[in-house]
């Protein structure tokens, strides 16, 4: 006999009702035993009445949240068949509103004996989201700069109770500035069809290679290099006097829409959109040359960038922020640029994403808090391509594929903030345990990385190595391409402040040992990052 099996085996039996509206039918269960045979048998009694009906359908808590919010998270409607599977996806769409600490269902007995009424409980939380941070920089090395930048962020994801998302962005800094007004509807006519608008004005101080000596040595060869073989082969960074600052500013007006629906796997969605930015790059061109022929070509003009971005995705995690099961799974292609002669960037960008999630054990220890360990699994293909009928893509270097030491390969970003990133394979391993479950988990990772640029692939030198020219290609991959580290760290979980606190060790692997020091790296490398959105 087993007890467990025979009670699931149970449960099963009672679910198979319930899910078809037959809540107050009896199930009973006798056990009888005959102690000379050494047997027990069961009998399992029902007794069947009519589906129940939802008569009443009420919220109780929302004191901001106007109903018709909750209302349309909920796949019941007053009059529909009770179904618990209906319920449990409602409730798991209002936790995902991130608008409740708490969604409790009550079920009371209705007007008759088949009417029942079904009341969501819920407890209202802070839905303002304000983030801000200041950083302290450039002390020692530049005394006219100003050492401080900041970040403030103000986002409203239940403006006025209605649902709705308002937010305000403002970035400072002595390189970089930049403001974004923001607006999103998830409900657009009354249908589960999302909807944004984003303005954003923005100035940056972009550093690049200059090639002042164009006429002796091969055009594009950055300086102080006399060859593409001595640069490609290089394997440190030229000094910062052969560099040079362009300004650039942009107005970036964008609109976003999308439709998603449950299916059996999960939450089928489709998202789209068009966004078009006029920017200005601007320098001395009587001072400076640029090594990169499209900053020289486009300097000191306005031009358009018009990009529209297409996604379809599968959301399968049990919850989108902090899941501890299931998977994701989204394809997005981006064409960029229409016009050959007015838009400053020409492409065709493409970004592969799987993630999946399983929580490998959930011990409860102690009253609120379950010794839980969750394994995380991703990977990421991106590549920038040439549109058909050109010979390369034309991109400016805010958009290049890059190892940035933030959010890829952590620990990295020494070696690889490089221009000229075209394709990007990123991958991370992570084991996570709650501290505090509501608040901030404990988690170690493990990243591998390899970025392509149009030179090559990138080794863990920093140097390129020559690929077959078929582009994007892997084929010459070898294990100095994979840019690799590990470490352990603090995630916080509050939507609010959404940071993570990591200390990174970098490593590489030759095929036969593991190299800790990798391109004179030493000890540990503290980051720190925000959790980023699925897309």
């Amino acid at each position: 006999l087993n007890i467990p099996r025979l009670l699931q085996d149970k449960s099963r039996l009672d679910d198979l009702y319930y899910e078809n509206g037959y809540i107050f039918n009896s199930i009973a269960m006798t056990e009888k035993r005959d102690q000379e045979a050494l047997s027990i048998s069961y009998t399992v009694t029902i007794v069947e009445r009519d589906r129940a009906h939802i008569e009443n359908l009420a919220f109780k808590g929302n004191t901001k949240t106007k109903d018709y919010v909750l209302a349309r998270e909920l796949p019941l409607e007053v009059g529909d068949i009770f179904s618990k599977a209906k319920i449990l996806e409602g409730l798991r769409n209002l936790y995902n509103l991130q608008y409740f600490s708490s969604v409790e269902p009550q079920m009371l007995p209705g007007s008759d004996e088949n009417l029942m009424d079904l009341v969501i409980n819920v407890e209202e939380q802070s839905t303002a989201e304000v983030q801000f941070g200041v950083t302290l920089s450039g002390l020692g090395s530049n005394s006219t700069a100003f050492p401080l930048s900041g970040l403030v962020k103000w986002n409203e994801k239940n403006f006025l109770g209605m649902g709705k998302t308002v937010g305000v962005e403002l970035t400072i800094s002595p390189s970089d500035q930049e403001v974004t007004l923001s607006f999103l509807d998830n409900w657009l006519f009354g249908k589960r069809i999302p909807g944004g608008l984003n303005l954003a004005f923005t100035h940056k101080a972009v550093a690049t290679a200059m090639d002042f000596y164009g006429t002796q040595f091969p055009d594009g060869v950055p300086d102080p290099y006399e060859s593409e073989a001595e640069y490609n082969n290089s394997t440190t960074s030229a000094s910062d006097y052969y560099k040079m600052y362009y300004d650039y500013y942009s107005i970036t007006l964008g609109a976003n829409t999308g439709y998603s629906r449950h299916i059996p796997l999960g939450d089928f969605g489709l998202s789209g959109g068009f966004a078009s930015t006029l920017g200005f790059i601007g320098y001395d061109e009587t001072k400076f040359r640029p090594a990169s022929k499209d900053i020289r070509d486009d300097a000191n003009k306005w031009l358009w960038t018009n990009k529209v971005p297409l996604r379809v995705y599968l959301n399968a995690l049990d919850r989108w922020y902090n899941p501890t099961a299931g998977f994701y799974a989204s394809q997005k292609a981006t064409w960029a640029g229409f016009i050959e002669s007015l838009e400053a960037q020409k492409y065709i960008r493409t970004d592969t994403k799987l993630e999946a999630y399983l929580s490998l054990f959930n011990i409860p220890v102690f009253e609120g808090w379950n010794f839980q360990w969750v394994l995380g699994l991703h990977s990421a293909f991106s590549a920038i391509l040439p549109q058909p009928g050109s010979s390369e893509a034309k991109v400016l270097s805010a958009d290049d594929l890059r190892i940035d030491g933030t959010f890829v390969g952590r620990g990295w970003s020494s070696l690889y903030s490089m221009d000229n990133g075209r394709t990007l394979w990123e991958n991370w391993v992570e084991l996570r345990m709650p501290i505090l479950k509501d608040y901030f988990w404990l988690d170690g990772f493990v990243d591998v990385d390899v970025l392509r640029t149009e030179e090559g692939l990138v080794t863990v030198t920093g140097s390129t190595a020559a690929a077959n020219s078929a582009y994007p290609n892997f084929s010459s991959l070898s294990w100095e391409n994979l840019v690799m580290s590990m470490g352990l760290g603090i995630r916080f979980t509050i939507v609010q402040f959404p940071f993570r606190f990591y200390f990174a060790k970098r490593f590489s692997f030759d095929g036969s040992g593991i190299n800790w020091n990798p391109a004179g790296s030493s000890g540990m490398d503290f980051v720190i990052s925000i959790s980023q959105g699925l897309n």
